[in-house]
């Protein structure tokens, strides 16, 4: 008999165990995104697709006033950094600084908000053992390549500086393209 386990969202690790265990693109690209709805709403947090998770001193000389409560520069993925993974706004961290799972998820959140799906597939995957060829089958591929070049959302994705809401949205049909072709 299975047992299944059951975390509850309270649990202190709930949100690393939530994102070790996401085996689909499109369930770390929705997390993700709901981390940076966090970071939006957390004046601690100020978002810079530039900067993963860097500490952030506030200088009256150069930042702007409503920054003064500022404490962490976070992306797509330094938002994942700080609200599933638990570092704390004094942490600099990057992908890097994770297990090699865990990173090849954070790398593919990062490509992903440019839109490239393909390049974000393959480093969500990773490579064959012994191999420089990715672990991608060949259906994923040829559905990642179909997102990138029939779906319009991947060559129209905005900068996030430039548009925060429609690059939101963008995300959104880009999670639900992903979900419909199985990735």
């Amino acid at each position: 008999m299975q047992q299944t386990i059951v975390i509850h969202p309270s649990h202190p690790s709930y949100g690393t165990i939530k994102f070790s265990m996401a085996t689909k693109l499109s369930d770390v690209i929705a997390l993700a995104l709901e981390d940076l709805k966090l970071a939006e709403g957390n004046r601690q947090y100020k978002i810079d697709m530039g900067d993963f998770h860097n500490p952030f001193e506030f200088d009256e000389a150069y930042d702007a006033k409503e920054d003064k409560d500022v404490k962490c520069v976070v992306c797509f993925a330094g938002s994942v950094m700080a609200f599933t993974l638990g570092a704390q706004p004094t942490d600099e961290k990057t992908p890097g600084d994770y297990d090699d799972v865990t990173r090849r998820k954070l790398e593919a959140i990062d490509e992903i908000r440019t839109g490239d799906v393909v390049s974000a597939l393959q480093t969500f995957a990773g490579y064959k053992p012994d191999s420089y060829e990715h672990n991608v089958t060949n259906a994923d591929r040829k559905a990642a390549e179909w997102i990138d070049a029939n779906s319009g959302v991947c060559s129209a994705m905005p900068d996030y500086e430039d548009d925060a809401d429609d690059f939101k949205d963008k995300m959104e049909v880009l999670i639900a393209l992903m979900r419909y072709k199985g990735l």
